[in-house]
């Protein structure tokens, strides 16, 4: 099941959970839509760089994702990483922040408790703070490319 949900946080951007019901995996089509996600997924968080073609990506049975789509331009001045150098990339934040700053807002994420025990809309990730999130021409703060581990 899939749901999204306008934030309120930033202008244009999407929250959105998909959870894979059923017994069976699967494989999801992710289309090319120019943005960037912040996705909580499997006890971590993960950038998704804009993508130019479409992805094939596999989601176990029971998994759950909660995400902010950010709209395009506004991820790179709060990840703090040009969009280029994340194009067509799935990367760990904690391989594009300082290990201390990605596990303090994996912790924050990951504490979050819903309501019922029910995955509403990106719940996780509403209270993100995306308070320098603006479209920026330039890219985001850091100097230097990315250079996700593993990759």
């Amino acid at each position: 099941m899939y749901r999204e949900r306008g934030s309120s946080v930033v202008p244009g951007a999407v929250l959105w959970t998909r959870r894979q019901s059923g017994g069976a995996d699967t494989h999801v089509r992710v289309l090319p839509d120019a943005c960037m996600d912040l996705m909580w997924v499997g006890g971590r968080l993960l950038v998704a760089g804009p993508d130019t073609t479409a992805h094939v990506t596999p989601v176990r049975a029971g998994e759950v994702y909660e995400a902010v789509r950010f709209p395009p331009g506004a991820a790179p001045s709060v990840l703090g990483v040009p969009a280029g150098e994340l194009r067509d990339l799935r990367v760990p934040l904690a391989d594009l922040w300082p290990q201390r700053r990605a596990r303090e807002l994996a912790e924050r994420v990951g504490g979050v408790r819903r309501p019922h025990g029910r995955a509403g809309g990106g719940g996780r990730l509403g209270p993100v703070r995306t308070d320098r999130a603006r479209p920026s021409a330039g890219g985001g703060a850091r100097r230097g490319p990315a250079r996700p581990r593993g990759r």
